[in-house]
């Protein structure tokens, strides 16, 4: 009888139950989902945050890179509802054209480069039958992953194309807007640089 006794006491006390198995299961597993699920929500915030970063980024390189164009403009005139606009360039000594891309600058790879510049081709810089040289305002490089700036609302203040207004805004692949800018650029060409 004894060494039935040993034999019970032995079995009781060593291992886990089946059930008690399974429950130390389901416990971890729901565990590791509720921890699973915190840093899929910390990467999307930090992918957000990211996204931010970069579309502010592109919209001071716009700004920038358009102002150092329209700084030195002469004979300024807005075109397409203001979406587009024509200037002699003093910096280059040539017309210029700035264009929101419509899909068409690179039908390859089927991206949208946002601002496009148009430098004259011309050899005298006039602005009749010029033909242009598109180029991005800004690199593919610069600007992030699937976000392109656009220029929208280009105004002139005043008959001597002294204060160029416009309205710079950036985009995010599916189209959303995130970022707005309204910019003012004070020319520093007087009607009477520009070339006749």
């Amino acid at each position: 009888m004894k060494k039935i006794e040993n034999n019970n006491r032995r079995y009781s006390k060593k291992g886990f139950t089946l059930i008690e198995t399974m429950l130390t299961i389901i416990i971890m597993s729901l565990a590791m989902m509720l921890v699973s699920s915190g840093v899929m929500v910390a990467h999307k915030v930090l992918e957000d945050a990211q996204l931010k970063a970069d579309a502010q980024t592109l919209m001071a390189t716009s700004v920038t890179a358009l102002n150092a164009e329209l700084v030195k403009a002469g004979e300024v005139a807005p075109e397409e509802g203001g979406s587009a606009v024509v200037f002699y360039s003093e910096k280059r000594g040539c017309y210029m054209r700035v264009y929101n891309d419509d899909g068409t600058y690179d039908t390859v790879n089927n991206e949208n480069y946002g601002i496009l510049i148009a430098i004259a081709d011309t050899p005298d810089g006039t602005r009749d039958n010029t033909v242009y040289t598109w180029v991005p305002l800004v690199t593919q490089q610069t600007s992030s992953v699937g976000l392109y700036a656009k220029v929208s609302g280009i105004t002139i203040s005043g008959g001597d194309s002294s204060c160029i207004c416009y309205t710079m805004k950036v985009y995010n692949s599916d189209g959303e807007e995130m970022e707005t800018q309204d910019v003012v650029v004070h020319s520093s060409v007087t009607p009477e640089q520009t070339q006749s």
